[in-house]
């Protein structure tokens, strides 16, 4: 993870850029997971972006969970409509981020950052 030099409470602090990772969403298949990640972080901000054809959409998933429960909002702007639903579920000791999704002919690429703890 890189850093960059940043004022925080108007004290030079580094502080931590999150990596972009790229998940390929195959057309063929309606549902799947998108990416996992350990249930001992009880918050994530995950920064995303959905390309699919001409049609894209950016946004944000807060995900919030403790012990059985798990809550998660998104916020986000569309150019067209991907087809694409996010969801968060809770696996045994992870936390996933699961899709649903539209046939369209055409398979999407998910760009997305994260940020726990």
């Amino acid at each position: 993870m890189s850093k960059v030099l940043q004022l925080v409470n108007g004290l030079p602090t580094m502080v931590n850029i999150p990596e972009n990772y790229v998940v390929s969403l195959n057309d063929a298949t309606s549902s799947g997971n998108v990416f996992t990640y350990a249930n001992s972080y009880k918050f994530a901000v995950i920064t995303y972006s959905i390309e699919r054809a001409t049609i894209t959409e950016t946004g944000r998933l807060q995900v919030s969970q403790k012990n059985s429960q798990i809550a998660m909002t998104q916020d986000s702007s569309n150019i067209g409509d991907t087809g694409i639903t996010l969801y968060a579920d809770l696996n045994g000791s992870n936390v996933e981020i699961n899709y649903s999704s539209t046939a369209t002919g055409q398979g999407a690429t998910f760009t997305y950052s994260i940020n726990k703890w």
